[in-house]
């Protein structure tokens, strides 16, 4: 799958999670993007082996069925067995957004004049989580593309532990560069103080939002609506979350929900630098 950008309209990326039934002593191999995923069926074992690499700009989707002799050797790969008094269930792969907030810093500096309101569209990688297919219960959890750690406030209680990325926070999805590994969300920001906004980084707050996927093959979450309010406040916002898929078209399918529930309108650390004094 060709990695350049794609207009909406031309794309249709393979599906690559759902329910996996694989023979006794069958691998399924699957690559998604950074990602390398081998299942292993054994009578009463499922052996997952798993690595990611640090090349973020691989898109290609594929899913093979090996034999036994065909176990991966590479080197990097973190292997995990899990045993079962019976029969191993079935497994089932699930998409899941980030466990910790996805620090977006725009790659070129961004100010939001006072009293205007813009809708940007910030991407971030996605995760993969193995379910039991009998009960839906997760048994591992990783990221497909491994982000580096940052810290999101300043440097006390008052912020936070998060992953950090970086964002063109593009307008328009004209030549918006589409990943099958990745989710888009639009962030709606309100200014309505009367001094500029500084935007220096966005706080994706990825646990309380929702994965969707259009037909398309890509992924979304719901709206997010920041609105600031008061002058003195660089970095505070009120936090909206839209109900339901964003209206972007096609945008239909659920495919995980939230890791924790949201509460409704909480002011967040929304545009904050790295370390404030």
């Amino acid at each position: 799958m060709s990695s350049n950008i794609q207009n909406m309209q031309d794309i249709l990326f393979d599906t690559w999670w759902g329910p996996v039934s694989l023979e006794h002593e069958d691998i399924g191999h699957w690559q998604v993007g950074p990602m390398d995923l081998w299942l292993h069926r054994d009578c009463n074992d499922w052996l997952i082996s798993y690595r990611t690499r640090n090349i973020a700009y691989l898109t290609d989707v594929s899913m093979e069925i090996l034999s036994k002799d065909q176990a991966p050797t590479q080197s990097g790969i973190e292997q995990t067995r899990y045993s079962f008094l019976s029969h191993a269930s079935d497994l089932y792969i699930q998409p899941m957004l980030a466990d910790r907030p996805v620090i977006s810093k725009p790659d070129i500096p961004l100010y939001l004049p006072a009293g205007e309101s813009v809708t940007f569209y910030v991407s971030s990688p996605l995760w993969v989580n193995i379910l039991l297919g009998d009960t839906m219960k997760p048994i591992l959890d990783r990221p497909i593309y491994r982000m580096s750690d940052t810290w999101f406030g300043p440097p006390t209680r008052r912020g936070g532990l998060g992953y950090a990325t970086r964002t063109m926070a593009m307008t328009s999805l004209d030549s918006f560069p589409y990943s099958p590994f990745h989710a888009i969300t639009p962030v709606m920001i309100h200014n309505r103080a009367k001094n500029n906004l500084y935007i220096e980084q966005i706080n994706l707050p990825a646990p309380y939002l929702t994965l969707y996927q259009a037909r398309n093959g890509t992924f979304w979450t719901q709206t997010m609506v920041l609105e600031r309010e008061e002058e003195d406040s660089q970095e505070l916002a009120l936090l909206k979350l839209g109900k339901g898929a964003p209206l972007e078209e096609g945008v239909t399918t659920v495919v995980s929900k939230s890791r924790r529930p949201a509460d409704k309108n909480v002011v967040i650390r929304a545009f904050s630098r790295l370390f404030q004094n």
